[in-house]
């Protein structure tokens, strides 16, 4: 039986666990303030609601460019039409890399991880030779991660065959580059992919209700939220986790009926690592039917903004950009997929239909950081942007 490209279904394949999360929600009123200190010492509180975000960027005039494009050197694309994997060269020039959609080029750009059949598959771009990484007829992979701290090893989502994909991402597993020690190091699936730490050490990942790092040399580690000063109520959910540029801290996304109203909310949490404090970002009441957990937030890499997707706030789900240290919350409209440059100038993502139409509406749009002013890549019809590679 063959799977649709995962990075279409990703939204869908969660909906259901996200479904029952979400289903006491709709008579919630109310929001959690965005916290606009950088850690909060204590337990956080519930206050006023915060204000509407900043003037939308969507509302500024918009350019489109049709190449080449200089300001998006790097960028990989999936071509979604043509099941292909592009990206822009050095000289901003589109170029094909291989002809297998949704592939993530490697840390040195000489090969690329694709899904193929439910395996994972690595390609050779020099001589185009293939090799099927994990080749487990009794199991499903899926959402290979090159870890660039780490280049020898590959991180990726795994289950059982039947019953399938259990309304879930699937369990965390790794692999090394040449076949060999497959493990599945978590038994209980998670809401999404894990994230992988800067100093290529310690996986972080959630089970639905639980927040651990998995340390390669020492094993499994709860994350406690209460030894950061936040007490979790008894329906508590925590998932989709990323690193800080520098390792120091971890967003992840939580939802509970937090005191003292009792509501059931989602923020995204900020928790140090070194100071043992955390800090809730842009705290909401959803409503049901969000279409799945939230992805993870994007860290700029000077670790300053965040891009946040949270889904079930409104009609259409606005990408956010979060200024971390002053709470400055600025609206970049409906969209999905965003990438930062390497160099931290620049944010590329998805702009999707809002009325629900197909993914072949869609449009790659760029934005500079600070001015936010929107150019339209004139990609072909079914591009989205998948990784943001530097070299």
């Amino acid at each position: 039986m063959k799977f649709l490209p995962f990075a279409f279904i990703k939204s869908f394949i969660v909906t259901g666990l996200t479904l029952l999360l979400l289903s006491g929600c709709n008579t919630f009123i109310g929001t959690l303030e965005v916290e606009v200190e950088p850690v909060i010492s204590s337990a956080p509180a519930l206050v006023s609601p915060s204000p509407e975000p900043s003037p939308n960027a969507t509302e500024t005039t918009e350019v489109a460019s049709q190449g080449p494009f200089p300001e998006a050197l790097g960028l990989v694309y999936s071509d979604g039409v043509a099941g292909e994997t592009w990206w822009i060269d050095m000289n901003g020039a589109p170029q094909r890399l291989y002809s297998v959609p949704n592939g993530i080029l490697s840390p040195d750009a000489t090969r690329l991880i694709f899904e193929r059949e439910d395996d994972l598959w690595i390609a050779n771009l020099d001589d185009q030779t293939e090799m099927n990484l994990t080749s487990t007829p009794d199991r499903l992979e899926r959402s290979g991660q090159w870890w660039p701290a780490n280049p020898d090893l590959i991180v990726f989502n795994s289950v059982d065959a039947d019953p399938g994909w259990e309304m879930s991402a699937g369990r965390v597993s790794i692999i090394a580059l040449d076949g060999s020690g497959y493990q599945v190091i978590e038994e209980h699936s998670s809401f999404w992919e894990p994230a992988l730490s800067p100093d290529g050490k310690t996986l972080a990942y959630d089970t639905g209700d639980a927040a651990w790092l998995y340390h390669l040399e020492n094993g499994k580690q709860l994350l406690d939220p209460a030894e950061f000063g936040l007490e979790t109520p008894s329906d508590f959910k925590i998932g989709s986790p990323s690193w800080s540029p520098d390792g120091s801290s971890l967003a992840w996304w939580i939802g509970g009926s937090f005191a003292p109203q009792g509501e059931w909310k989602l923020a995204l949490a900020v928790f140090d690592l070194r100071l043992q404090t955390v800090q809730l970002i842009h705290a909401y009441q959803p409503t049901g039917g969000s279409g799945g957990w939230l992805p993870p937030a994007r860290w700029s890499p000077d670790g300053e903004w965040l891009i946040l997707s949270p889904r079930g706030e409104r009609r259409t789900s606005d990408l956010l950009a979060v200024h971390v240290k002053s709470g400055e919350a600025i609206s970049l409209g409906p969209g999905a997929n965003p990438l930062w440059s390497p160099d931290g100038r620049r944010l590329v993502f998805l702009r999707y239909d809002p009325q629900g139409g197909s993914f072949l509406e869609s449009q790659v749009v760029l934005l500079e950081k600070d001015l936010w002013q929107p150019l339209i890549l004139d990609l072909p019809r079914g591009s989205q942007p998948i990784q943001w590679f530097s070299q």
